[in-house]
C-alpha cells in the first residue's frame, strides 16, 4: 500500500477493516478498533502492538480511552454490547449488556459510560473504578 508523501504508514495491520482510532494525550499511541471483533493499542514510534484486546463476538465499531486514564479503554460492538479494558494487562473488566442492536458509538465522563445503538437508543452505565 502507497502512502502520499506527507503519510506515514504504521507497520501494524490488523486482519480486517479499521472502525476507530484515537491517539493518546502525549501523541505515542493510536487505539483502534477493527473489523475481526479486536481493538489493539499500538507505539507509533516502533510500529508495534503493545495490547490486543479480545472478547467481542463481532466487530469493534468503536475503541476509546475511558475515565480519561489512558490505562483504560471502552469499546462497543455490532455484538451489542460495551466493554471496559485495563490496558496494562490487555483484560476485559466489565461487559455491559442491554442493548437491542449493533452498539455503534461510546463516550466517557468521568465515571459514566454513554453508549448508542444503531435503534437509536442512548445508555449510561457506571464505570468500574
Amino acid at each position: 500500500m502507497d502512502c502520499p508523501e506527507n503519510c506515514e504508514l504504521l507497520s501494524v495491520a490488523h486482519d480486517e477493516w479499521v472502525a476507530s482510532v484515537q491517539f493518546s494525550a502525549d501523541g505515542t499511541k493510536v487505539l483502534s478498533g477493527c473489523g475481526n471483533g479486536t481493538a489493539s493499542l499500538c507505539d507509533i514510534r516502533s510500529g508495534q502492538r503493545e495490547v490486543t484486546l479480545r472478547g467481542h463476538s463481532d466487530e469493534v465499531r468503536e475503541a476509546m480511552y475511558g475515565n480519561g486514564l489512558e490505562r483504560r479503554a471502552v469499546t462497543v460492538s455490532s455484538d451489542t454490547t460495551a466493554q471496559v479494558w485495563d490496558l496494562r494487562r490487555g483484560e476485559e473488566l466489565e461487559t455491559f449488556r442491554g442493548h437491542t442492536g449493533e452498539a455503534r458509538c461510546c463516550s466517557v465522563s468521568d465515571e459514566t459510560l454513554a453508549t448508542g445503538e444503531m435503534e437509536g437508543s442512548l445508555r449510561t452505565w457506571l464505570m468500574p473504578l
